[in-house]
């Protein structure tokens, strides 16, 4: 979560984003479409909203409260699986279906790295419960929102072994390691999200004729292309992929410390 006085960039940055990833959605959404396409765009909708509470830290706690983490994480690893299934649905399918099934499998990466932001919230805000640690850095999810303040310096405190009594030594594994590992597993969802960002901006430029293909996105089922120009609707994936990007820089400072700076 951010603030307007510490990254006022960021914030109002990615508030204009999601914003207009939202006004997107419920556009797609105010139309008559088949049963597939609707899921699709609920999830889309769904995202792009979850994305928009968390910008700020005085949306995001009263939303956790209600609804808990876990449930956020369960619920976008089922559409995921829901994209994996239109995408392989396409590939079979054959002919032009098959670029709007790797479009589907598209959707389901950032599905995916929606999925792993969420789960990192979570496991941090374990381990600072673990650790009884009760600073923002560990607890609250604030870890996501910091660009780096809480991810990058989490470990210094309590990175450490902790030895049981006995002979043999026991160790447990620290907020740093704990770091480590998720900016590892994030690699290949940071590197989707950056790089279908910049296919998106080519695409509002210079749509390509899968983006046009107002039918073909109807019958492949997943949404977000439907109806409306084409460019804007590569505008919005860019809003809610590059968003997606910027917001998870923070979860990466422990790999890769250069991403502070793109908190201001």
């Amino acid at each position: 979560m951010f603030t307007l006085t510490d990254m006022p960039v960021k914030f109002v940055g990615l508030l204009l984003l999601f914003a207009f990833s939202t006004i997107w959605s419920l556009y797609q959404l105010a139309r008559k479409q088949t049963g597939p396409t609707l899921v699709s765009n609920l999830a889309h909708l769904a995202m792009s909203v979850v994305m928009l509470l968390m910008v700020a830290r005085t949306w995001w706690q009263p939303f956790v409260s209600a609804i808990p983490l876990p449930a956020l994480v369960g619920f976008f690893g089922v559409f995921v699986l829901w994209f994996v299934y239109l995408g392989v649905r396409g590939l079979a399918a054959g002919g032009t279906a098959r670029r709007h099934g790797w479009h589907a499998l598209g959707h389901a990466a950032m599905f995916g790295a929606m999925t792993w932001h969420l789960a990192a919230m979570l496991s941090h805000m374990a381990m600072g419960m673990g650790h009884g640690s009760s600073g923002p850095a560990m607890g609250e999810g604030h870890t996501m929102g910091d660009g780096g303040h809480a991810m990058g310096n989490s470990g210094h405190a309590m990175d450490h072994a902790v030895a049981t009594p006995g002979p043999m030594p026991m160790q447990t594994a620290g907020p740093g390691d704990n770091a480590m590992l998720i900016a590892i597993i994030g690699i290949p969802f940071m590197t989707y999200l950056l790089a279908a960002a910049l296919w998106n901006l080519k695409n509002v430029i210079a749509p390509s004729r899968i983006i046009q293909d107002h039918a073909g996105h109807e019958a492949a089922g997943h949404g977000h292309y439907v109806a409306g120009n084409p460019r804007l609707a590569a505008l919005a994936d860019f809003a809610m992929n590059f968003g997606m990007f910027w917001m998870s820089t923070g979860l990466m400072v422990a790999l890769l410390p250069f991403f502070r700076y793109l908190s201001f």
